[in-house]
C-alpha cells in the first residue's frame, strides 16, 4: 500500500452538472479521481455530493448545493475548472463567487487513463456497491 500523507493540496473540482446529468456526474467522478490519484490532492466536488439529497432542478436547492462549496472550503483551496464538456453557468458562477481563490482550467484528457475510462462510458474504480451513485 502507498504511504498516505496528510493532503497539502486541496482542490475543488468544477465541472458541468446540468444537461446530460448522468454523463456529467460520471465525468466529475473521473475528474476527482485524477485529482486524488494522479495529483495526490484532496478533492471536493459538490455536484457529486449535493444531488444525493438536494434537487438540482429546484432553483433554491441548486443554489444551496453550490453554496456548500463555500461552506466546506477556504481560500487555501484551488478551484480547477475541467472544461472538456464546456463551461456551465454553475462553473462560471464559481468564478464570481470565489474571486480571491486560485482558479485554473484543466482537461481530463490530460490524464489518459481517466479520459479513456470516461470515453468508454465507465465509472471510475470505487468501493463495491457505490458504482454510479445517482
Amino acid at each position: 500500500m502507498k504511504k498516505l500523507d496528510i493532503f497539502t493540496t486541496r482542490i475543488v473540482v468544477e465541472s458541468p452538472l446540468a444537461g446530460d446529468f448522468a454523463r456529467n456526474r460520471r465525468y466529475a467522478a473521473w475528474c476527482c479521481r485524477a485529482v486524488a490519484i494522479r495529483e495526490g490532492a484532496a478533492a471536493w466536488c459538490s455536484q457529486l455530493y449535493a444531488p444525493q439529497f438536494l434537487d438540482d432542478r429546484d432553483e433554491f436547492e441548486r443554489a444551496m448545493g453550490m453554496a456548500m462549496t463555500q461552506a466546506f472550503t477556504t481560500d487555501e483551496w484551488e478551484h480547477w475548472h475541467f472544461g472538456d464538456l464546456g463551461f456551465s453557468s454553475g462553473m462560471l458562477a464559481a468564478l464570481d463567487k470565489f474571486p480571491s481563490r486560485s482558479h485554473s482550467s484543466h482537461s481530463l484528457a490530460s490524464y489518459p487513463a481517466e479520459w479513456d475510462g470516461f470515453q468508454r462510458g465507465e465509472w471510475p474504480p470505487c468501493t463495491p456497491g457505490c458504482e454510479g451513485i445517482q
